[in-house]
């Protein structure tokens, strides 16, 4: 992982978005700047991102040809 804050006390990315599974549970991290987006902007990519994880758990992006962008190995051409 790299740092959070550079060096200079700038952050590296405008947004940065960090997951991992414990217990179990997938955890997500979301750190934004709100002077460059909005909370309701990052809550509205944080419910599409909990949507695409549901339709890969459940196996429903593997019927469907194109999720977000991600092409599915069982998916149609």
């Amino acid at each position: 992982a790299g740092r959070e804050v550079g060096l200079r006390g700038v952050r590296p990315t405008i947004l940065d978005v960090t997951a991992h599974i414990a217990d179990a549970t997938l955890r997500v991290a979301w750190t934004y700047s709100p002077t460059l987006h909005r909370r309701a902007t990052i809550e509205r990519l944080a419910g599409r991102l909990c949507d695409v994880v549901r339709e890969l758990v459940t196996g429903e992006a593997c019927r469907q040809p194109d999720v977000a962008g991600l092409r599915t190995r069982g998916g149609a051409s």
